[in-house]
This record gives C-alpha cells, sequence and structure tokens, in this order.
C-alpha cells in the first residue's frame, strides 16, 4: 500500500471531518466550546487564524507553541 492509499489516524479523520462540515457550512465552531467563531471566511487561512485568536482569548491557550491533544482536553475538562 503505498503513502496515498494509507489508513487515516483518528485525529486525521476528525480533522477532515472538520474541514468539510467547516466548507458545507461556510461556519467554524470552536473545538472546545461550540460557539460558531467565523463564518464566510475568504481562505482556510482566515479560518485558522480566527480559531486560534478564539482559542488564545477565551480560552487562555498559549499563542507561543503549539496547542496539544493533552491542553485541549484539559481545557474541556477542568477538573479532570
Amino acid at each position: 500500500m503505498g503513502d496515498d492509499e494509507s489508513v487515516p489516524t483518528p485525529a486525521e479523520s476528525e480533522l477532515t471531518g472538520t474541514l468539510e462540515t467547516v466548507a458545507e457550512t461556510e461556519t467554524a465552531y470552536c473545538r472546545l466550546c461550540d460557539e460558531p467563531v467565523i463564518s464566510s471566511a475568504d481562505d482556510w487561512g482566515e479560518v485558522l487564524e480566527a480559531l486560534a485568536e478564539h482559542g488564545i482569548e477565551d480560552h487562555d491557550l498559549p499563542e507561543d507553541e503549539p496547542w496539544t491533544n493533552e491542553m485541549l482536553a484539559a481545557e474541556r475538562d477542568p477538573d479532570g
């Protein structure tokens, strides 16, 4: 099986599903609070920038380091 025929990981599948939803609805939602963050964006860069700004401002995620799945999970469940 070649690289272009590989089975996506669960994280890749989730990302693909999210991108398909954004493309269909023209609205990007926060994975942490399910609030709409941006609609009718001109390109994916604009969508990603709006999501990043929302995460930094509304969820106090670090601006200068990549967010990990563990950080996002902790933000979803602060008692866990």
